[in-house]
């Protein structure tokens, strides 16, 4: 059952498929000018929003996204640890994108983290040459937010990166990132950084994995961006709000990537609630299926455009008939034509509640 109630999702990161569009839009302004015979640019600015409008319309209709997306599912439930009657979580968005991790043990913790060395002051009254008017201090430093991530490196593979956590970072102070805890195996030989600016943007800080109890300093300023990120695993965490516990794929889990199951393996303790997944699901590029029907949709209320909604059939005796299909129609569903429902009826999610 998708899209259980007891279901919270968020998407983390969903980036725009197309140039020029939305991210969730399922379709490329050349695809839908070229299918309506359009060269000129008088109307891209129209077409853009009803493309974003229709694209919504086709994933509300199916009850999932299909842009390849990093999705976070919270399963509020607390009693998933009733092995009679959860041994299962169903994500929300499918199919996986994320790969199998072969690493052996679960992710470590959220990072600890603290502001460190100071690496400048504001001139004292005493200084030569300050001037009371402020004229020559020094700039107040300015600070950010850095988000971190820290992962476990095994002779097998490298875990998915842990849980986020945030600190306020100094322009004027280095970033002191303390080592994770030696995992409960002793398989880890190291471990990865992965820090940012701003949420699930991290990317790798260190060029080799780091000695277990070895802390990272990032001196001010010196955040890697656009680097290598975590690796694209699913991460699986019970009883996240409290007592955060990392799962480990393949021994406390595994993953049905078409059909977007998590399959408990166990024992049922480790599953307590609430649990968090996160993890990429969705095709990197869009089914020709579902291009086609949200055409269809933009190209009806192209023609639709200029013609008055409310009426549906036109006529001149001896001259001319017309009669106009509309979409609320028989046989439609939800505003969307059958043939439009015929192309996304396989994609789309039940939602039983």
């Amino acid at each position: 059952m998708h899209g259980a109630p007891d279901v919270s999702s968020t998407i983390a990161v969903s980036p725009a498929l197309f140039s020029g569009g939305e991210a969730g839009d399922l379709v490329s302004l050349a695809d839908v000018k070229l299918e309506l015979g359009i060269t000129a640019t008088t109307d891209d600015a129209w077409l853009l929003k009803i493309i974003t409008r229709s694209s919504k319309a086709v994933e509300s209709w199916c009850n999932r996204r299909f842009a390849l997306s990093t999705v976070q599912d919270i399963f509020l439930r607390s009693d998933y640890a009733d092995h009679s009657h959860n041994s299962e979580l169903l994500l929300s968005g499918w199919p996986f994108a994320s790969y199998p991790n072969s690493a052996g043990i679960a992710p470590p913790i959220a990072p600890a983290a603290q502001s460190g060395l100071n690496f400048g002051t504001v001139p004292s009254p005493f200084d030569a040459g300050f001037s009371s008017d402020f004229a020559h201090a020094a700039p107040a430093p300015s600070t950010a937010v850095a988000y971190l991530r820290a992962s476990y490196v095994t002779e097998q593979g490298e875990t998915p990166a842990s849980l986020e956590t945030f600190i306020i970072m100094s322009s004027a102070t280095e970033l002191v990132v303390s080592s994770p805890a030696a995992d409960v195996q002793g398989l880890a030989i190291g471990w990865n950084l992965y820090a940012g600016i701003s949420r699930n943007s991290e990317t790798l800080q260190n060029s080799s994995p780091m000695a277990i109890g070895t802390s990272w300093s990032i001196p001010p300023g010196g955040l890697v961006l656009g680097g290598n990120s975590p690796p694209n695993s699913v991460l699986l965490v019970a009883n996240y709000v409290c007592q955060p516990l990392p799962l480990c794929e393949g021994v406390n889990f595994v993953v049905d990537p078409n059909s977007g199951r998590i399959l408990r393996t166990g024992h049922r303790n480790d599953w307590r609630g609430p649990m968090l997944a996160l993890y990429q699901s969705g095709f990197s590029s869009i089914p020709d299926d579902v291009q086609d029907a949200v055409v269809r949709v933009v190209k009806a209320r192209w023609f639709g455009r200029q013609r008055d909604p409310m009426i549906r059939q036109q006529a001149a005796p001896g001259i001319i008939e017309q009669t106009y299909f509309f979409s609320s129609g028989p046989g439609s569903e939800n505003g969307l034509s059958p043939d439009v429902v015929g192309l996304l009826r396989p994609y789309r999610v039940p939602v039983v509640a």
